[in-house]
């Protein structure tokens, strides 16, 4: 078995990704998007997928690393704030479950914004869970015409775990599906991936 493979089975990420889709599928139709993402490197894999229904956000991801892994799901209470380019706000519960079966409750919130421009759109992403107080922030630019797009993020807990990524990606047209392409700054890691987006 490669060390990749032994980094991240390949019947993991397949249960990530499945699990994430299913858990799209099997809710109502009339979604008001789901979105889906995996990004893969030597050292770490992700793979996220959120469904929204009406005003309820369905969250899992999966995260292999070294030294172990970890599931984490949340349900999460959608508001909006403002009639034109709303900012978004979540609250709800999270669960975390880690590589030795252990499971951390809590409670995560999440703050949004889609700005849309002449030249394509401005989004803004901050994400905090009590557990181990993780926390995620995000700046998206795309490029209507062109299909391109940056994203500048920074990631970290209270267990020593801090980075924080510079990402290229690239829309295939008005479809759903980009590629990615990016760089961890702490652990100076090259990364790549893709992602659904039907919001």
């Amino acid at each position: 078995m490669s060390a990749r493979e032994t980094l991240f089975p390949r019947h993991a990420l397949a249960a990530a990704i499945c699990s994430g889709l299913g858990l799209a599928a099997a809710l109502p139709a009339q979604a008001d998007g789901t979105f889906v993402q995996f990004d893969f490197s030597d050292a770490a894999t992700s793979a996220v997928a959120v469904a929204v229904r009406g005003d309820i956000s369905y969250g899992l991801s999966r995260n292999e690393y070294e030294g172990g892994h970890d599931w984490t799901a949340s349900v999460l209470y959608r508001m909006q704030f403002g009639a034109k380019n709303p900012i978004g706000l979540q609250v709800g519960p999270a669960v975390r479950i880690d590589e030795e079966d252990k499971t951390l409750g809590g409670l995560r919130a999440t703050v949004d914004h889609y700005h849309p421009t002449g030249w394509g759109h401005v989004y803004l992403l901050a994400d905090y869970t009590t557990i181990r107080n993780s926390h995620f922030a995000m700046v998206q630019l795309g490029h209507r015409a062109s299909g391109l797009g940056l994203e500048l993020a920074a990631m970290g807990d209270d267990e020593d775990y801090q980075e924080e990524t510079i990402t290229a990606t690239y829309r295939f047209g008005q479809s759903p599906f980009s590629l990615r392409l990016g760089q961890k700054l702490e652990a100076q890691e090259t990364f790549i991936g893709f992602s659904i987006n039907t919001f």
